[in-house]
């Protein structure tokens, strides 16, 4: 009787469905997924410049105002309560995080070098992204904001030294920053180091 009770109500259930439906497409969309840093947490950082900054609270799923010190900025940090929707929030779509990840990712290679701590500097972004900075200069955030700046590390391996193969026998750079282009600090014949152009290939594996 009970299961017969349960069809009864099952099939009274898609009538009204068809009938509420019909004459109208119905479609199917999925939610999209917020990238994985809108989990993380608000971080201040060390310094103390204090800014208002916006960042996704998992918790409230809401976009909220926290103090920001001006530098080693996580990913979950937004200048505007919009942005932080767009990318975050339930209205999130796949253009403004495709957006806002080449904005904020490192588009070039190497490593960003650690700039000098200046807090009291007026904050002001000279780039957005890797793109915005010429030849191999990356985008890089500092305490007065983002500039660009030649990395640490350049892609490349340094050159073997065909001995007695002399350099000039002075330091000339300390990190691959100091060479311009694309040269490397690499070592040179005479025992010193030197900016030279490095080798984009990978060596062949040892037999």
């Amino acid at each position: 009787m009970h299961q017969l009770c349960f069809s009864a109500a099952l099939f009274a259930l898609l009538a009204t469905l068809v009938a509420t439906n019909q004459g109208h497409e119905t479609t199917l969309s999925c939610p999209v997924s917020r990238p994985a840093f809108c989990l993380e947490r608000s971080f201040m950082g060390p310094c103390r410049i204090l800014l208002i900054r916006y960042y996704y609270n998992a918790h409230s799923g809401r976009c909220e105002a926290f103090g920001y010190g001006g530098c080693r900025e996580k990913q979950n940090n937004f200048e505007t309560k919009e942005e932080c929707m767009r990318v975050c929030g339930q209205s999130s779509e796949v253009r403004a995080i495709t957006e806002y990840a080449r904005r904020k990712g490192s588009g070039k290679p190497g490593v960003c070098p650690q700039l000098p701590v200046d807090r009291n500097c007026t904050k002001i972004d000279k780039c957005q992204a890797d793109g915005d900075c010429a030849e191999n200069l990356k985008c890089c955030q500092g305490d007065c904001g983002r500039v660009c700046s030649p990395p640490n590390e350049k892609p490349g391996i340094c050159p073997s030294v065909d001995l007695p193969q002399l350099g000039i026998c002075e330091d000339q750079c300390q990190q691959d920053s100091q060479c311009n282009g694309v040269m490397k600090c690499c070592r040179n014949g005479c025992g010193k180091v030197s900016c030279v152009t490095p080798n984009f290939s990978a060596p062949p594996p040892l037999a």
